[in-house]
């Protein structure tokens, strides 16, 4: 009985021995440690909020440049075919209203009687710049300014194949009204009408190009000459003679 009791107590006392032991074993919750002086405790990082869709751009349509008209073409002839260039020898040109003679170039300041003179360039109907040689015109008033405008050219032999270019139009800014025709004086010095090339024209309708076959008068020696009568109101009737030029068909 004795003996079995001093076991008894002696497997308490184990038992509570291993207890002990196993809590002195077991981990120690750590205290908060304050930050090292001179830093600040590191802020919890809030992970990154959804990124908000952005709006499509809107679409830009671009306004398209204001247009420009493109320069009026002009026949370029072959090179050594003209025989005739009316705007190189204008001035060597007979010019005259009908009345009295004019003389070339003209006075801007002065053209109650009629106006001629040669250029490089002109500004035609409808804004349209010509960037070629170019004879500016207007016709005399008329009453005792004399009317129409005349120019007689130096003496030319008409080849078979000779022919007559041109392009004829207003000025731009004015309402000319007139009649333009290519006319001549033959070899006895008679004035001739029948070229059978004549062009009524207003403002708005050119320019316009010209080609005459001068077939008709091939071997004969004539002086041809630029006309421009006035058709409605004279003051205003300021037009262009774009290139005119009499070649030889190219070989």
């Amino acid at each position: 009985m004795k003996n079995h009791r001093s076991l008894t107590l002696l497997a308490a006392c184990c038992a509570l021995g291993v207890a002990l032991a196993a809590c002195s074993f077991a981990p120690a919750t750590p205290e908060p440690q304050p930050a090292p002086a001179g830093l600040k405790p590191t802020s919890t990082v809030q992970p990154p909020s959804p990124t908000t869709a952005l709006p499509p751009a809107a679409t830009v349509t671009p306004i398209p440049a204001s247009s420009t008209p493109e320069p009026f073409p002009v026949n370029i002839p072959q090179l050594g075919t003209v025989v005739l260039d009316f705007v190189a020898l204008a001035c060597r040109a007979g010019w005259a209203n009908g009345a009295f003679d004019l003389p070339c170039p003209g006075n801007r300041a002065d053209h109650a009687e009629g106006f001629i003179a040669p250029a490089d360039q002109a500004v035609a109907e409808g804004d349209i710049p010509v960037e070629a040689p170019v004879l500016i015109s207007l016709p005399g008033l008329g009453g005792e300014h004399g009317a129409g405008l005349f120019g007689t050219y130096p003496p030319l032999l008409i080849q078979p194949s000779d022919t007559f270019h041109a392009a004829v139009a207003c000025q731009e800014g004015t309402s000319c009204d007139v009649e333009f025709a290519l006319e001549y004086l033959d070899a006895q010095g008679g004035y001739q009408h029948e070229m059978d090339w004549s062009r009524q024209h207003s403002y708005g309708g050119g320019p316009v190009a010209v080609q005459v076959d001068l077939s008709p008068l091939a071997g004969q020696t004539v002086q041809l000459a630029l006309v421009v009568r006035d058709q409605g109101t004279p003051e205003d009737d300021w037009v262009l003679w774009v290139y005119p030029y009499v070649a030889h068909a190219a070989p």
